[in-house]
């Protein structure tokens, strides 16, 4: 048996399901062998940043780590956008690149980055935990497992390995494939910790800050009962947000970037702060903002002992397993009695045409559909105005911030789970990963891309002029035609000009299909985005 089979064989055994890549040379033999590894399934991206995306995302809502493929050369260096931004989410990803044959190295081999070249292994080692070049057949299936073991140990995140062509074509013989075996995991917290948290939940009224961190332990619903337990209001960081229904009384939304004033004036009241998964960054906080703990008993806990303490110092700090601690906490905390306090929400002000747009596509999708928010202008609306229903329904990786990086995340979230999908994207995202619309079609993944189109970089445009009072011109360029490009892709598309113009497009229902859509909504670049917490940052303040 050549070694790529039984490493495809060993993954297929640790639970994996799906391999997103885009095939090349120097990964022919694995290639090869997925025609005798049927439960693998491979996704053919169209760009590799975007396969480790989708790998990411998939991770992220599958449980089971993903996996992202990418040929040598500028198949692997095109993978590192996506590798960093899963390294700054703390998502387990495997990512497997191809090489020259070990005996070709430094010959100027076509396509090489050995240590002799553009070195790729080295390359990627500030992107991930590990960065192995692998020598021998015998060892690719063990490097293998330490990798995934390795990915999956909290706190988690990429690894790399580097497969030389006659690597991957040895044969290794009939070897056993070998179990992952468990993978060492945090505890919970101690009784005298669980005791803590009991006396300073029970003690007063106070806020939860929530960050992506429970949606990645996928806890999601024991954090809702939690919620339910207690009687405290819930605001979000950006990535966290979606992890409590903010239909729901006590879910007041966004605290940081384009936050809500609902969840500013919880914060800036509370006596009390929780703060679970979040690594509590400039995004989550809005700039940082002292009055996030000022005046507060805080506890915060995480997996990740180095966001603890980093810029506001805790009273208590535990790095702990989520789900564990909250199991813990539940099986002693009572069912709670009383109502729990009334929240005023005050309205946001000056509803535009933008937000208009997204009242109506709230209206016509179902509650359970995740809104995953691509990076840019549209993203401040959503963070701020988009209302999730359900626990889980709104997905972003706002951290490393890649343009498109939503495009390809819709579709990794839909193989994960099957939840309805919609992707909300701008004009200029479409331009970096809007292909990915020909793997959705490819795949019959029923994504439906909302494309708002201003004819710019939105975000970038705003922030320059509310910046120095001017912007260069070139932030703006022809309203380019996506309803048009994704037809010509073979995809359903549809153009919304007006708010009135929805009723057009809902006839036709593009949320009822088995494969994907495109919404292009023409939208002013008129109205100012609720972004000032990120001009403050730029201006270093």
């Amino acid at each position: 048996m050549r070694a790529a089979e039984h490493a495809l064989k060993f993954l297929s055994q640790a639970g994996v399901r799906y391999l997103f890549g885009i095939p090349g040379g120097t990964l022919n033999p694995l290639y090869d062998a997925l025609l005798d590894v049927p439960e693998l399934r491979h996704i053919m991206a169209r760009h590799e940043a975007a396969a480790a995306y989708m790998a990411t995302a998939y991770a992220r809502y599958s449980g089971q780590p993903g996996v992202v493929l990418g040929a040598s050369g500028p198949g692997a260096s095109n993978i590192l956008t996506g590798c960093a931004s899963a390294m700054r989410e703390r998502t387990p990803l495997l990512v497997l690149t191809g090489h020259v044959r070990m005996d070709r190295m430094g010959l100027e081999a076509a396509q090489e980055s050995s240590a002799w070249s553009l070195d790729m292994v080295e390359a990627f080692k500030p992107f991930t935990k590990k960065s192995v070049l692998v020598t021998h057949p015998g060892e690719l299936t063990r490097a293998l497992r330490l990798a995934l073991r390795l990915a999956l140990t909290s706190p988690q995140g990429p690894v790399h390995l580097s497969l030389p062509l006659d690597v991957q074509l040895g044969e290794v013989g009939e070897l056993p494939v070998p179990e992952l075996g468990d993978v060492p995991s945090l505890p919970g917290v101690g009784a005298s910790q669980l005791a803590g948290l009991v006396d300073f939940l029970s003690g007063g009224e106070g806020v939860i800050f929530a960050g992506s961190g429970v949606k990645k332990a996928r806890a999601t619903e024991a954090f809702g009962e939690l919620v339910r337990r207690v009687g405290w209001p819930v605001v979000t960081s950006a990535s966290g947000k979606g992890v409590y229904p903010e239909e729901d009384a006590l879910g007041l939304g966004v605290f940081g970037l384009a936050g809500s004033m609902a969840a500013r004036q919880a914060v800036r009241h509370a006596r009390r702060l929780l703060v679970l998964g979040s690594s509590l960054g400039e995004s989550a906080t809005g700039n940082w903002a002292p009055e996030l703990t000022a005046g507060k008993h805080v506890v915060h806990i995480d997996s990740d002992p180095t966001v603890l303490g980093r810029h506001y110092t805790p009273h208590v700090a535990l790095v702990a397993d989520l789900p564990e601690v909250l199991r813990q906490l539940l099986a002693v905390l009572p069912p709670r009695t009383a109502e729990p306090p009334r929240v005023e929400r005050q309205e946001e002000p000056g509803p535009g045409l933008v937000v208009a747009h997204l009242e109506r596509l709230a209206r016509a999708v179902s509650p359970d559909t995740r809104l995953c928010c691509d990076i840019g202008e549209h993203m401040t609306w959503a963070l701020r105005h988009w209302r999730t229903q359900r626990a889980g329904g709104f997905d972003i990786t706002v951290n490393y911030g890649g343009m498109g990086s939503g495009i390809a995340n819709a579709l990794g979230t839909c193989l994960a789970d099957g939840r309805p999908t919609v992707c909300l994207t701008g004009d200029g995202c479409f331009a970096m990963h809007g292909s990915e619309v020909m793997t959705a079609l490819q795949y019959r993944l029923p994504v439906v891309f909302v494309v708002l189109n201003n004819g710019g970089y939105g975000m970038v445009r705003w922030g320059h002029q509310l910046l120095f009072g001017r912007a260069h011109e070139d932030f703006d360029y022809p309203t380019p035609d996506i309803a048009g490009m994704a037809r010509a892709m073979g995809c359903p598309a549809w153009r919304v000009e007006s708010p009135e113009d929805w009723s057009e497009v809902l006839r036709a229902n593009p949320f009822g299909g088995t494969g994907p859509a495109v919404i292009e909504v023409r939208v002013p670049r008129g109205d100012e985005p609720p972004m000032k917490e990120r001009v403050r940052t730029m201006r270093g303040e």
